[in-house]
């Protein structure tokens, strides 16, 4: 039919110029694009034409618009010069399916030829234009669906949240417009409308010198690379192609040629460019911030993941990510690749890592969040997470509600899981964890663990887990070709596709030894690598014996360290160091980031293993000492490490190295560090993983050194007034060793349950003890212990020698802040003997010893005790001048609780002088403050006093509110002082003729104002009138 309507009318004037065997040339010229798309390759097996294209035909399609004549001719190419060879081809999959199928096949045609080859990696148009720009690629090969839209033709690729984008052929003449290709080959099968991917070869011939489409896999498109790469012009890499086909069989489209222009070679083949490397070949990603981890020399692959876990981040339908897999699958870098993507868009990135030695846990969680907030300058927020007053519960409750406010990245990299239950091991971080992921506000959350924590096996409508898989074989091939010793055997053909294939496979996929594994394969003198064999070790015999050594002492880190850190570990000169590193980064068994130093964590063990035990327990001991030491120093920062992470990393190591004694003095400044934070679980925690570790040593070893930790535990039940527990364990301590300590410990859990004698012999053979090895501190405090048991007791007046002693003793050591306080513990004994004289002069004195010192804070609360004082013996008139004069001290160091008490205080003193405003507006001082604070009573008794004035002032109805409003709000702490305010309340009501339904309905009515504004605009009260 073709041969009839078209060249049935001129056939006997072409043929002549036509021999049978020869190459032959057909342009088809029209604007029709139905005449362009015609398969006029099929002419070739047309009986017809006499077999004078039996040889090879090769077909141009030349768009023609309107004013070009018909029947024309392709015109001659403008004159460029020809880029120089080897060929560049930059690819673009945009096959959502099977992206990686098309990458290998176009990896696959690739081997043995000298070409250079980018793969885009994201496939989306952004990066195409970018990659094109800078790699100027001589041909753009695009696999993908085209689709009919708005009346046009348009290509669709992957766009934000892997929704399909659709490029118009003028967008994509636009983006490639820097790239001075002088080709492009569209390809993909096509599923909708082949003719959409055909109307775009005729558009896109208007702006490149060639288009070739092709309604076919990329694998057979791919084939044309080596006639190309061979210097081929386009029709006769098709024509070559072509000749392998049986045309009358197959009834597979074909690919068809689009150009105004005669083809040429893509290149001058006897050019070469200067740098034959192509411009990119890898995007670099940095480790998680704050850790070392997820760090990659290239970054690919994850097109899927980055197109849909991104968006859902943003967007907020995914809050909390958990990322699942086996280690070594390249958790860490997506959740680094992630966090940067987010910090680009203004969320703070707040991280956690874990190791073996430091597992994240709910105290190193509330540390690194005080720190975040207190660098953002959000100091208040920081001040309450640091508050070892509050308990942890608290202070990670305030930490969501802080985090739900505060656009942040939570990464917890590395979460470790219990090996039995597969639950989070510590039971205040797992609660945080299911809070956390129910509703984290503006915030999210990325965690990486082996597998979902058990805790929550259903995870909320906006958590998700992802189940991270090993790479893509394209993925895995394309790094291998980064390495340019590799990339030049792939070319030369000394290094065959299935042979790096082999390495993927062998692999799994896992991306944790891809890095070694392309080194290895990079040293030709080595030998082939065997899939399957460990790389690792293949660079370790390149290296001479004392460097290799080295790096195996220094594998023992889990942290990045300073050059001064690998030199303790290694056992050789600092001086030695930069050489030694130098020759590891160059073999990837080491890399360094802000002039620190890490380990790949994939090859640590395999290089600790290669030690003998005596040199694992000496590296170990070494890099417990180096890190022990800079904690000490207060130099943590140096390595990006906190203190407390530092030490921690530190007893990790030295447990290691089997150094008992070692690993109990870090443990014990693990825990003076947690019991002043209020991290008592944590502490305990520690302390029992001691003690466990002790008794494996042996009964000799563990009981000289147990006592220690045994203490500690102890130490944390007393303060969290679990006085059972703590007097078990003061009982086991001192069973191991005796310690005036341990005695006064003891003493103070005997004495919270009631165990008076007990108590008094304890707490005094702790006095005794400390007096006689001289530890003056530690007789004051088990002193003053002991007072309290006196005066618990009703004995005031060995309580009052106990008190004197204890202010001898502090000015003996010249600590003026002990004895003032001495002084007015003294005072306060005074007051419950009715010797306020006595106890006046005391605060005197107190007051002035801590003036003198300097102490501004100190200083105040004595004038505080001191008003009090007066308050109590009835000389308003002075408390009243002592507690404005204290006023702006509480003020001025933010002592809202003190302030709220001086402000009570000052109501009080003025409604008795009968001053009701001044009154008022001290009580209304009060009320704010204690609301600030949280603290209900004192809020109470604020209404409460207003109540009274409201009384006193002719506002009795409004007098009742606010008294029935503290009655509430005592009656909701279960406070002992609603028995004496509700009969006030109850008295008042009935004075009023209210009924018990107008009673509760006033009630009702109160609590709905509390609700709206906390009680505000009723404390309010009209002024006397």
């Amino acid at each position: 039919m073709l041969f009839h309507l078209f060249l049935e009318p001129a056939w006997q004037n072409a043929r002549d110029g036509l021999s049978s065997g020869a190459d032959t040339e057909l342009t088809v010229s029209s604007s029709l694009p139905e005449v362009l798309q015609l398969p006029w390759e099929l002419l070739s097996i047309s009986a017809r034409t006499e077999g004078l294209f039996a040889a090879g035909l090769g077909v141009i399609r030349c768009p023609r618009d309107a004013g070009r004549p018909e029947g024309a001719a392709p015109e001659a190419a403008p004159v460029i010069s020809p880029a120089p060879a080897p060929l560049r081809l930059l690819f673009l999959a945009a096959n959502l399916t099977d992206a990686d199928g098309d990458e290998q096949a176009v990896l696959a045609a690739a081997e043995g030829l000298d070409a250079r080859l980018q793969i885009c990696e994201s496939g989306e148009a952004a990066e195409l234009k970018q990659l094109a720009g800078s790699l100027h690629p001589h041909l753009v090969m695009l696999s993908c669906q085209a689709e009919m839209a708005g009346g046009g033709a348009a290509f669709s690729l992957p766009g934000p949240g892997g929704r399909p984008h659709l490029l118009a052929a003028e967008d994509l003449a636009a983006a490639l417009g820097d790239s001075r290709a002088a080709g492009i080959i569209l390809t993909g099968r096509q599923s909708d409308s082949p003719s959409a991917l055909h109307l775009l070869g005729c558009s896109l011939a208007e702006s490149f010198p060639f288009v070739l489409t092709w309604n076919a896999s990329a694998a057979g498109a791919a084939r044309l690379l080596r006639p190309l790469a061979e210097g081929r012009d386009m029709v006769d890499a098709v024509r070559s192609l072509m000749a392998g086909m049986n045309l009358a069989e197959s009834p597979a489209p074909l690919p068809q040629l689009y150009t105004l222009f005669r083809p040429s070679p893509l290149f001058d083949r006897k050019k070469r460019a200067a740098d034959e490397r192509a411009s990119s070949l890898c995007r670099p990603q940095a480790a998680v911030p704050g850790t070392n981890q997820g760090r990659a020399v290239c970054f690919v692959d994850r097109r899927q993941e980055m197109q849909k876990l991104l968006p859902a981040l943003h967007d907020g339908s995914v809050q909390s990510l958990i990322i699942t897999g086996p280690e070594g699958g390249g958790k860490s870098c997506l959740a680094s690749r992630l966090a940067s993507k987010m910090a680009s868009s203004g969320y703070g990135i707040l991280t956690i890592y874990g190791s073996s030695y430091n597992r994240i846990t709910a105290a190193r969680l509330i540390e690194a969040a005080a720190a975040h907030f207190r660098a953002g300058g959000m100091d208040e927020t920081a001040g309450a997470l640091k508050d070892s007053g509050r308990p942890l519960r608290k202070r990670l409750d305030g930490l969501l509600e802080a985090l739900k406010g505060s656009p942040t990245l939570l990464i917890w990299d590395g979460l470790s899981l219990d090996g039995k239950t597969g639950r989070i091991p510590d039971p205040e971080l797992a609660a945080f964890y299911m809070q956390m992921n129910r509703d984290p506000g503006s915030s999210r959350a990325v965690i990486t663990c082996p597998a979902l924590p058990a805790d929550a096996p259903t995870l909320p409508a906006r958590a998700r887990q992802w189940k991270l898989d090993g790479l893509g074989r394209a993925a895995f091939v394309r790094f291998l070709l980064g390495e340019e010793a590799v990339a030049e055997g792939y070319r030369s053909g000394r290094i065959a596709f299935s042979e790096l294939a082999e390495h993927h496979e062998a692999a799994g996929g896992r991306p944790a030894l891809i890095s070694q594994t392309a080194k290895a394969l990079a040293t030709a003198s080595a030998g082939a690598l065997s899939a399957g064999e460990d790389p690792a070790a293949r660079l370790l015999a390149l290296l001479e014996n004392e460097s290799r050594l080295a790096l195996c002492r220094a594998a023992v880190f889990e942290v990045a360290v300073s050059p001064a850190g690998l030199a303790s570990a290694s056992g050789v000169a600092e001086k030695q160091i930069p050489g030694y590193a130098s020759r590891w980064q160059e073999l990837s068994l080491a890399f360094s980031q802000d002039g620190l130093w890490s380990v790949p964590g994939p090859i640590r063990s395999s290089l600790v293993s290669a030690l003998s035990p005596e040199e694992q327990h000496a590296a170990q001991k070494a890099a417990g000492g180096f890190l022990k030491d800079l904690a000490a120093a207060g130099r943590s920062a140096e390595i990006l490490l906190t203190r407390l992470d530092a030490l921690l990393e530190a007893r990790g190591h030295l447990l290691a190295a089997q150094d008992a004694s070692g690993a109990a003095d870090v443990t014990a400044s693990i825990s003076g560090y947690l019991l002043r934070r209020g991290y008592y679980s944590e502490l305990i925690r520690l302390n029992q993983e001691l003690l466990a570790f002790l008794e494996g040593l042996g009964p000799v070893a563990a009981a000289s050194i147990s006592a220690g930790p045994a203490g500690w535990i102890a130490r944390a039940h007393l303060d969290c007034e679990q006085f059972r527990e703590a007097e078990m364990w003061y009982g086991r301590a001192l069973h191991l060793a005796e310690s005036p300590a341990f005695h006064h410990g003891l003493g103070l859990s005997l004495l919270h349950q009631g165990k008076h004698d007990a108590a008094r012999a304890n707490l005094q053979k702790a006095v005794e003890d400390f007096q006689r090895v001289g530890d003056a501190s530690g007789e004051a405090a088990a002193l003053g212990s002991l007072s309290a048991l006196h005066m618990k007791l009703g004995e005031n007046d060995m309580a009052g020698e106990c008190l004197s002693r204890i202010a001898g003793i502090m000015k003996a050591k010249g600590d003026v802040q002990g004895e003032a306080a001495a002084w007015q513990d003294l005072a306060r004994l005074d007051m419950v003997k009715g010797s306020f004289e006595t106890a006046r002069e005391r605060l005197v004195r107190s007051h002035r010893l801590l003036a003198r010192a300097g102490d501004v804070s100190g200083s105040s609360i004595a004038l505080f005790n001191l008003a009090s004082l007066n308050m109590e013996k009835g000389d308003l008139a002075k408390a009243g001048e002592e507690f404005k004069e204290a006023l702006p001290l509480f003020e001025a160091r933010g002592d809202d609780a003190g302030s709220a008490a001086i402000h009570h205080s000052l109501g009080m003193i003025y409604s008795h002088a009968g001053e009701k405003e001044r009154a008022k507006k001290c009580f209304q001082a009060a009320l704010s403050l204690s609301q600030k604070q949280g603290d209900r009573a004192a809020e109470a008794g604020a209404f409460f006093q207003l109540g009274v004035l409201a009384v006193q002032q002719s506002h009795a109805a409004e007098g009742l509110r606010l008294m029935a409003l503290a009655a509430v709000l005592l009656r909701s702490i279960k406070s002992d002082e609603v028995k004496s305010v509700e009969p006030v309340v109850e008295r008042l009501a009935a004075q009023l003729g209210y009924s018990q339904e107008r009673f509760l309905a006033m009630v009702q009515e109160v609590l709905s104002g509390y609700a709206r504004d906390r009680g505000r605009g009723l404390a309010e009260m009209p002024e006397k009138g």
